[in-house]
């Protein structure tokens, strides 16, 4: 579930600690737990599927957007969870991030721009270390605002004074980030709202907005320049510009936007919410709030030192988590009288200025903090995408180990480098080479120019890999794919007393015989080549080793021929972070056998983050 919910109950134990006192108790009748959500939420489950294997989707429906579908299921096993152990809550906030109700075309789109945003990091991580200055997430952001302003890095000056920001002045401090609307008239600290300015337009700007800053072409500024430069920025920036820009983000239709409960999500999810609870009880939190929040109860200080959250530790939603619990209707209230007036930042002061909700307030959010495991969904599921798209050519057959040489068409400005020796066609090797040695510009952008100049946009590519072959009539192979993934790591138990194994890719997994193979009940104890079975992990399985002097929790990150890498629970993002040169995390990577020697086993976390140790092991 791409998509995160942050869900808390305040019990009464809780609630006590804080000094609240519950009232307007709910009398009436609900239910014992949540049942599946088209029991109770007829209008959004269209017409009954009969023909389903789901007995409740037979008798109930289900909703279309199969998010919101998988959402509400694993809110319904959290729920259940929770009031299980807990009892029934007396209070239920809810805060629903993004709204779910997205089409499969939005979707693409966002995993699209989350991908370009991780690439875009990498790039970035790597010039700063040319440069000489820390991988930050300040600097990183100083890098990409500063990229916003000009496609020509000799066009990129301050939007305001049309001062140009070179690179070398980006990091010192006549170079500030600057908040188009101030962010305490909108509470919106998103890069949308964000530019880079002089430290001196800055100042000249102080808490306005652009025009009514310098739409009177005072101070030596002129409006008719700065409309030319912002027509450079991104289009939700350019906006900002706008005469009506206060009215548009912030005060009277900003909050009316944020306290009215219209996202998708948010309707369905507290309607649904409202089975087990008082209705007047569940309440959807601003999400934009939540941060102001957050930074006056000095609760990101628990994951970083540096300022903002630390989404590379997955426990930054359980803190989240906890001001949303926090965040009552009185806040809310108090939100809404200031924003009506414009006065965001008495509302920030006054909230700092708040006393902890009790004395140890801090220190028993960090200990249960460090306490928290961190729960995972894994796939188990065979379902995948079974190969690539792109179709290799078979030079010659597999050898022993599987390897074949093939040959595929690539487009000439994908080339590495390093690719070049590949390339089948020695005299377009020779001009790339030629080109790009006389030029004076990167490699990158010398192979676009030679490919504009040129126009040349593919050429061969030979290499030697493992591809899944297909066979004519006659049983020869003549052309390959390859496997788009693995399935699973089957561990055995070899007669020598080590531990062995192999990996079962997607395409095995999915042929008929593998599939038989898992039906039949013996493949809980034998490997699909009929040894002992020690394990069979899928990505995001927990298993528990010795681990730096301790037992250890470790969840399956990925894993190929002879390596299965871990990464820790609270540790996200991991792929990127492990490929970045700069960042210290690294994952941890055993073979089969070496599992073995730190006497590893595969472990189960609820959905509330109890531990199952078979053995009885853990926290032991």
């Amino acid at each position: 579930m791409t998509e995160k919910i942050a869900l808390i109950l305040l019990i009464l134990k809780a609630c006590g600690l804080a000094g609240y006192a519950h009232s307007n108790r709910y009398t009436g009748e609900w239910h014992r737990e949540l049942p599946y959500y088209g029991e109770i939420l007829h209008q959004y489950t269209g017409t009954p599927i009969a023909n389903s294997s789901n007995a409740d989707e037979a008798k109930y429906g289900r909703i279309a957007n199969p998010t919101v579908h998988v959402a509400l299921n694993q809110l319904r096993k959290v729920i259940n969870a929770i009031v299980k152990k807990y009892g029934h809550p007396d209070e239920i906030h809810i805060e629903v991030v993004r709204d779910l109700k997205l089409s499969q075309k939005a979707k693409r789109e966002l995993q699209k721009t989350q991908k370009k945003n991780q690439e875009r990091n990498e790039r970035h991580g790597e010039r700063l270390a040319e440069l000489g200055q820390k991988n930050t997430y300040d600097n990183r952001l100083r890098l990409t605002l500063w990229e916003e302003l000009a496609e020509d890095p000799m066009d990129r000056c301050c939007p305001f004074s049309g001062k140009r920001i070179g690179i070398q002045s980006l990091f010192t401090a006549d170079v500030q980030i600057e908040h188009l609307i101030p962010f305490a008239d909108c509470l919106d600290d998103s890069q949308s709202n964000k530019t880079l300015a002089t430290r001196k337009a800055n100042n000249d700007k102080g808490k306005r907005t652009p025009h009514e800053a310098f739409g009177d072409d005072q101070g030596g500024y002129c409006w008719d320049d700065i409309l030319d430069r912002a027509h450079r920025l991104p289009v939700n920036k350019q906006r900002r510009f706008a005469p009506d820009a206060r009215s548009k983000f912030c005060g009277d239709e900003w909050l009316a936007r944020q306290l009215n409960d219209t996202a998708y999500i948010s309707r369905v999810a507290r309607q649904y919410l409202t089975a087990i609870c008082n209705p007047s009880q569940v309440r959807v939190s601003p999400g934009r709030l939540t941060a102001l929040f957050r930074r006056a109860l000095s609760l990101e200080k628990i994951l970083s030192e540096e300022a903002g959250k630390n989404r590379h530790d997955h426990r930054h939603h359980a803190i989240d988590a906890v001001v949303v619990a926090l965040t009552d209707a009185s806040l809310i209230k108090t939100a809404s009288y200031y924003a009506s007036r414009g006065d965001i930042e008495r509302l920030s002061d006054r909230l700092n200025a708040m006393e902890p909700p009790w004395k140890s307030f801090y220190s028993d959010v960090k200990a249960s903090i460090e306490r928290l495991v961190v729960s995972y969904k894994p796939d188990h599921g065979v379902q995948a995408a079974l190969h690539n798209e792109t179709a290799y050519g078979l030079v010659s057959p597999p050898d022993d180990r599987g390897v074949s040489t093939v040959r595929y068409r690539k487009a000439i400005s994908a080339l590495k480098e390093k690719d070049l020796d590949k390339v089948t066609d020695q005299i377009l090797v020779a001009a790339i080479q030629a080109h790009v040695k006389n030029a004076t510009l990167s490699y990158e952008k010398a192979l676009l120019e030679f490919v504009e100049k040129s126009r040349a946009k593919k050429c061969t590519v030979e290499e030697r890999m493992s591809v899944i072959t297909i066979e004519d009539a006659g049983g020869t192979p003549y052309k390959g794919y390859k496997g788009d993934g693995n399935y699973c790591y089957e561990i055995e138990d070899l007669e020598n007393g080590k531990w062995g194994g192999r990996v079962i890719s997607s395409f095995e997994a999915n042929q008929a015989a593998y599939r038989k193979f898992l039906d039949d009940g013996k493949s809980k104890r034998i490997s699909y080549d009929g040894r002992p079975l020690v394990m069979r992990l899928c990505r995001d399985d927990i298993v528990a080793f010795d681990y730096n002097g301790r037992d250890t929790l470790m969840r399956v990150a990925t894993f190929s021929s002879g390596k299965i890498s871990f990464a820790a629970l609270t540790e996200s993002n991991v792929d990127a972070r492990n490929r970045d040169k700069n960042d210290v995390f690294k994952y941890v990577i055993k073979s089969p056998n070496s599992l073995r020697k730190v006497n590893a086993r595969r472990v189960f976390i609820d959905v509330i983050g109890a531990v199952k140790d078979p053995t009885n092991r853990y926290g032991k």
